[in-house]
């Protein structure tokens, strides 16, 4: 549920805050509008990007291959544009709390708005 989204989201402390986050196109994405699943990444401190994909296996794909093997990284599910809950984790796992900041703003704002 978002609320489980947000909630998790809401317990990042200090080392999240300035977490910016923009769309990624390529790597087998699509929009969000059409998204079944979504991969939030950390690349860089507190620079993050999302990855839009139709299914799970099109996402599980990119998240277990070797390119993002040390790339900090969340899984979502996705519906209507809106993260819904968390799948699985990947990577570093110090930016988890960056990350999971980052992915509020897709818990809460539909796809087709600037940025996303």
């Amino acid at each position: 549920a978002v609320g489980g989204v947000v909630s998790e989201v809401s317990s990042a402390r200090a080392p999240a805050i300035g977490a910016s986050l923009s769309v990624r196109a390529g790597y087998g994405t699509c929009h969000r509008s059409e998204a079944s699943v979504v991969i939030v990444t950390e690349e860089g401190s507190g620079r993050c990007f999302y990855y839009s994909y139709l299914t799970q296996a099109d996402a599980d794909r990119y998240f277990d291959s070797r390119s993002w093997r040390l790339v900090s990284r969340i899984m979502f599910r996705c519906s209507e544009g809106l993260l819904r809950e968390e799948i699985r984790q990947g990577g570093l796992l110090f930016a988890y709390k960056t990350i999971r900041l980052a992915a509020q703003a897709l818990a809460e704002t539909p796809s087709g708005y600037p940025n996303t």
